[in-house]
């Protein structure tokens, strides 16, 4: 892929972030976790003293194939948020 290209995907996957993190909620299921795997510098920098995200929900079982480093970045990022009040995870796991 050349560059010019290379600086439009980062763009645009900046603006994706950049209206994820600008709600008060953020969820985290089997539905986003291609596009963080795609885009995880950008999910992470867009969490960096966000002040915006009181709630998180996690489905932990839609990560369940991920390796350790995509658990470390989702972390890092949960981390990040400021604005932190809820953290719901659920293991997607019925019995």
């Amino acid at each position: 892929m050349n560059e010019k290209l290379q600086k439009i995907e980062r763009r645009h996957a900046e603006e994706d972030a950049r209206v994820m993190f600008g709600k008060q909620s953020l969820t985290l299921n089997e539905g986003i976790i291609p596009w963080i795997l795609d885009n995880i510098d950008s999910f992470v920098s867009q969490s960096r003293c966000n002040e915006s995200i009181e709630r998180v929900y996690l489905d932990a079982y839609a990560f369940h194939r991920e390796d350790l480093d995509a658990w470390d970045k989702v972390g890092q990022a949960v981390g990040n948020l400021q604005a932190l009040k809820v953290l719901s995870i659920d293991n997607g796991m019925y019995y």
